[in-house]
């Protein structure tokens, strides 16, 4: 098996630290395998796979741009210059007339005529200085474990908080590489995925209360 080289970043430790400790090391063991030897992990525990799931694109993304870099750079190579011994002189072409530029085309903002100032003046503002409309939202808030459980209570679904929380905890709260926008659709879309299978709450997450 080739060996392969990875970097650990703050994420992995961070996860470490929302695990208890006897899964904290299982953790580090199979993300130190996987990073170097590309050995699949198998875990006994189900919160332990969804928690590795998490992180594995970051551990392959870190593993392909050390594999990336390294070769290292190729030598420079000295250009040989060539002195020509036969140098005719060359006719220096006349340069054409430069043609005067095109003036902009700016748009006038028409005042409102009041009757404090009775006299305006149109002001010129430039069509490529108009300011752009700001996009993008407010961040969403993280939810609490209570917040989840009291959502989980309500709906009457089957997802494991905790589960949830460790998740998404771990991927930075992202729906693929988008950031996400309503942690309430989320737990929807996990109790529709686990409807007529084994829900997570089957496991044994009692070490974790």
């Amino acid at each position: 098996m080739e060996e392969r080289s990875f970097t650990w970043f703050p994420k992995l430790t961070r996860v470490m630290a929302k695990l208890p400790a006897e899964l904290a090391g299982v953790f580090a063991a199979a993300v130190a395998e996987y990073g170097t030897n590309g050995a699949e992990p198998s875990f006994d525990n189900a919160l332990m796979g969804a928690v590795f799931e998490g992180v594995r694109e970051d551990i392959d993304n870190s593993v392909a741009a050390r594999t990336k870099n390294k070769g290292g750079r190729p030598p420079k190579q000295k250009a040989e210059t060539e002195v020509s011994t036969d140098c005719e002189p060359q006719e220096t072409p006349v340069s054409e007339v430069a043609k005067p530029k095109e003036t902009p085309v700016f748009d006038f903002a028409k005042p409102t005529e009041t009757e404090e100032n009775p006299s305006y003046i149109y002001q010129a503002i430039p069509s490529h200085t108009k300011p752009k409309k700001r996009e993008g939202g407010a961040r969403m808030a993280r939810p609490t474990l209570e917040e989840v459980e009291a959502e989980i209570k309500a709906r009457g679904y089957h997802v494991d908080a905790r589960a949830f929380i460790a998740y998404y905890d771990s991927n930075g709260w992202k729906v693929g590489k988008n950031p996400m926008k309503s942690w309430k659709s989320a737990l929807t879309t996990w109790e529709r995925r686990d409807s007529g299978k084994a829900v997570a709450s089957d496991a044994d997450f009692s070490r974790f209360g």
